[in-house]
């Protein structure tokens, strides 16, 4: 059965350096990684969960990364894996 909600931790919320739209994607990252333990969806295919550019979601995943929320792992060129780290 799939989830029907996402899950965003306090420690997540409650950080004032993350924008709203942040703090939800990394709620969609941990809801689609929870099969395999990481998210290998591309910017696109989040940017259309969450109606935004793919140059948004570029940089919140940078800003998920820098504050050390996700890690990326590039497996070529054209492939990461996204893992959830908190």
């Amino acid at each position: 059965m799939r989830d029907n909600y996402i899950k965003i931790p306090i420690r997540i919320l409650e950080d004032q350096k993350l924008t709203s739209t942040a703090k939800i994607l990394y709620g969609r990252l941990k809801l689609l990684s929870h099969k395999d333990g990481y998210c290998y969806a591309s910017n696109s295919h989040l940017a259309s969960l969450l109606n935004v550019s793919n140059r948004t979601i570029t940089r919140l995943i940078k800003q998920l990364e820098l504050f050390g929320y996700i890690k990326l792992v590039y497996c070529d060129s054209y492939k990461r894996k996204i893992f959830i780290e908190v």
